[in-house]
């Protein structure tokens, strides 16, 4: 069992086998590596492992512009202009 929590002594790098949990507000600084898909509150937001592919419940906000598939289907965030392609 000498491998189940890892800490290494030069680098500081943690290794945990099982599940981590965390109780109370977590701060991540630095890039979340998610392999292996994100959830939130169990299907409020997911976003799938392998597609990316992302899902909510409930509404999806945004201040800036929309663009799909880059010139496809556009909205402009400031006048609410679209653009159909």
């Amino acid at each position: 069992n000498t491998n189940k929590f890892t800490v290494a002594g030069t680098t500081g790098n943690t290794v945990v086998a099982g599940t981590l949990g965390v109780t109370g507000a977590s701060t991540l600084t630095g890039a979340l590596a998610a392999n292996g898909g994100i959830t939130v509150d169990t299907t409020a937001f997911t976003v799938a492992d392998t597609t990316g592919n992302v899902a909510t419940t409930g509404t999806l906000s945004a201040t800036g512009d929309l663009a799909i598939n880059a010139t496809k289907f556009t909205v402009a965030g400031t006048t609410g202009n679209t653009v159909v392609a």
